[in-house]
């Protein structure tokens, strides 16, 4: 092509008011394909990562008979393919926080220095002062739980009943206080002085099948005292609800429940892969370090957590739908591709000038044709650069965003409750990036096919007859 014609491309682009709404098109397809793509994928991601938090890669449960499961952990994580290893036992029972105040709580055991390792949970603390490695109360906590036992049996209490039956727990903000219907967050400052100003321990009910050696099965109630040391809230709506944690071996020795060792892999380690590591080193543990019987060696589960059919259920539907909004997205960039059709027809018609004016100096056909698809891939061009800064402003910001437009509508527009996540996704989807470009740039292109194509066959003789 040569230089005039470049020329000529250039003053089209930039002194042309119409080509500016070309550009803009352009650019809102690209950002729009950039926020629904990357709230998509982030809420699976997010979704995914709950997931693996709350039930690891791998899952091992063993019958009741390790008999120091943090032990069996550190073997665990001592395997060069495993990245970290968890502890979880889960129940469930009736929480007392106060007269009247009854709440449903999902009991979680834990080995907190363990748990301290993972950032939602670290993170998600509410006093980070009292963030220790060991489930403790405090001197004043304890103080105030013999006054307590004091109360409640009416008498000075004794070294006998030292230390009083009250576990320290760490619970969910949820259950201390109600999330805000405005902000749909959780008032911290509320919660802090909650925890300062406990005054007595909370009961735990729960229920357990007791049977009697004439064969009859009766349900026992029992009933626990903690007390909250700490509150965290790690994003997931469902964890931060009504959970309650609590050590491990105290839920081990109390709650009729199989422990559970949750295994996360090091990356590049496939799960499947993970999963035959896991099991051979589980069987090499219970045959030489726990010398079972050869009967009992194979007594365990050792699962891959993400293969659960509701998962893969879920992930699935949510993939349809964001096939449907590409599929949507791509009407939406067939359009912007006509408006810059029209454009472009537009700048053909009223350039028949400068058009002949190329062919009667010598240009040829095909720097005519060249000249405009140039112009609409310059277009393209400019558009995606566009969107890609708007779209990428939009989704870091789509908290602030959110907030605006929930305070201007009067309701949320996220709700935790209703997608499970307390915070929106706010990272650009990266690998979604390369087609979404080059949508945008072809997009332009195709729009100039047919005009460039209409520009190469117009004769200088004509074009120039009035001239």
């Amino acid at each position: 092509m040569s230089m005039h014609t470049i020329y000529l491309a250039l003053k089209y682009l930039t002194r042309r008011k119409i080509a500016f709404f070309a550009i803009c098109s352009v650019g809102l397809c690209v950002a729009l394909m950039i926020i629904i793509t990357s709230l998509f994928n982030g809420f699976l991601d997010k979704f995914e990562e709950f997931w693996q938090y709350e039930y690891g890669q791998i899952m091992l449960i063993s019958d009741n008979d390790v008999p120091d499961i943090s032990a069996a952990a550190d073997y665990l994580g001592e395997i060069p393919e495993v990245e970290s290893t968890r502890i979880n036992i889960t129940s469930g029972g009736l929480l007392l926080l106060g007269r009247g105040n009854v709440k449903m709580a999902i009991v979680k055991g834990i080995d907190l220095e363990r748990e301290l390792r993972q950032e939602h949970f670290r993170d998600g603390l509410v006093i980070d002062e009292s963030c220790t490695n060991e489930f403790e109360l405090s001197d004043k906590q304890i103080d105030l739980s013999e006054k307590w036992l004091e109360k409640k049996l009416r008498r000075e209490i004794t070294d006998a009943d030292r230390p009083v039956n009250v576990v320290p727990c760490i619970m969910s903000v949820g259950l201390l206080t109600e999330e805000d219907s405005q902000s749909d967050g959780y008032d911290y400052s509320n919660i802090k002085q909650k925890l300062t100003d406990w005054k007595s321990p909370a009961t735990l009910f729960s229920g357990s099948i007791d049977r009697a050696e004439d064969g009859v099965t009766q349900v026992k109630r029992n009933q626990y005292y903690c007390w909250p040391i700490n509150a965290v809230e790690v994003g997931s709506y469902q964890i931060d609800k009504n959970t309650l944690f609590l050590p491990y071996d105290y839920v081990i020795k109390n709650f009729n429940v199989l422990p559970q060792i949750l295994i996360t892999g090091k990356k590049g380690i496939s799960e499947p892969e993970l999963q035959e590591i896991v099991s051979n080193a589980w069987i090499n543990y219970r045959q030489n370090v726990l010398k079972l019987p050869s009967r009992d060696i194979y007594r365990f589960r050792c699962v891959i957590s993400t293969e659960d059919q509701w998962l893969q259920m879920f992930i699935g539907e949510i993939h349809k739908q964001l096939m449907i909004m590409k599929v949507i997205l791509g009407f939406v960039c067939l359009v912007a591709g006509v408006l810059i059709f029209v454009i472009l027809m537009m700048v053909v018609i009223n350039k028949k000038r400068d058009i002949g004016i190329i062919r009667a100096s010598g240009g040829s056909r095909s720097s005519v044709s060249g000249l405009f698809l140039n112009y609409g891939l310059s277009i393209g061009v400019c558009g995606t650069i566009l969107g890609l800064i708007f779209g990428f402003i939009i989704v870091n910001k789509i908290e602030v965003l959110e907030n605006c437009l929930s305070a201007i509508l009067g309701y949320n527009i996220w709700s935790a409750k209703s997608y499970a996540f307390s915070k929106i996704p706010d990272q650009v989807h990266l690998q979604s990036l390369w087609w979404i470009i080059l949508s945008g740039i072809l997009t332009a292109g195709a729009g100039a096919v047919i005009p460039a194509y209409k520009a190469s066959k117009i004769e200088p003789a004509e074009s120039l007859r009035y001239e």
